[in-house]
């Protein structure tokens, strides 16, 4: 693993697609402080409540409380949208990964520990475009069977919960990974981006600035390809009638 690191910065360099790094970086994140996937999903599990308590206990709520704050420890964001570094084939690569060492369980759709991002505003539920929730197991009537309902914040300014079953949400995907475009006004505590293999029109300066500045305290980057952030850094782009046209890469400037 090829891989430069400060205390707040962490960049890797991968050796090809099937590079093992990237799911030691997902799921455990960097150095003592850096988390990972691993860490809200092993408080799911330790700080569950007792089989016995009460469906309306407030330990529900506050067990879901934690979860959804420890989820925010960590993002891993792309440029992209498709291909292997992009949302889709990362999601399903680190669904996969989570499931080799059985932080999460079973092979359906839906299961505990999923957590998935609204795409679009749903209303009725008072969900809007870019909420996270997190699908968990709660006892459907004390003492009885455990049901999953996906814990969604209230952004209510008093940390409420909102619970809601997985077959009342018709727009939402998987979130191990998404685009910068899609974390825009959120913060993780350890954000990671990955760049794509080679240049892309999305990929500029003013993207890869928004994805470090979604890291509140550590920040990793990820490179299938050495060069490409410096590439892309050295991008500008240019605003005409409303599309964003790229332009090659800037020129130096002249002595």
């Amino acid at each position: 693993m090829a891989a430069r690191s400060h205390d707040d910065l962490f960049c890797l360099s991968l050796k090809g697609e099937h590079d093992h790094a990237l799911e030691r970086l997902v799921l455990d994140g960097q150095g003592e402080g850096a988390q990972g996937y691993r860490y809200y999903l092993n408080l799911l599990q330790s700080a569950r409540p007792a089989p016995q308590t009460p469906r309306d206990d407030h330990a529900w709520t506050h067990w879901a409380q934690q979860l959804l704050q420890a989820f925010d420890a960590f993002q891993l964001l792309c440029a992209v949208r498709k291909g292997p570094w992009g949302v889709e084939g990362l999601n399903l690569r680190i669904t996969a990964a989570l499931r080799k060492v059985r932080l999460i369980e079973g092979d359906e759709q839906w299961y505990e520990g999923r957590p998935v991002l609204m795409t679009r505003n749903d209303y009725g539920l008072g969900l809007m475009n870019g909420d996270i929730g997190i699908a968990l197991k709660l006892p459907e009537s004390d003492g009885g069977a455990q049901v999953l309902r996906v814990a969604f914040p209230r952004n209510d300014g008093q940390g409420g919960v909102r619970f809601v079953l997985p077959s009342r949400l018709n727009d939402v995907e998987t979130v191990y990974a998404m685009t910068v475009h899609k974390s825009q006004g959120s913060e993780f505590t350890h954000t990671a981006l990955i760049l794509p293999d080679a240049l892309n029109p999305v990929l500029t300066k003013e993207l890869i600035y928004t994805g470090i500045t979604r890291a509140k305290r550590w920040f990793s980057l990820i490179e299938p390809r050495a060069g490409v952030f410096e590439e892309a850094v050295r991008r500008r782009v240019k605003r005409l009638s409303g599309l964003m046209l790229e332009l090659d890469a800037t020129p130096e400037e002249a002595d």
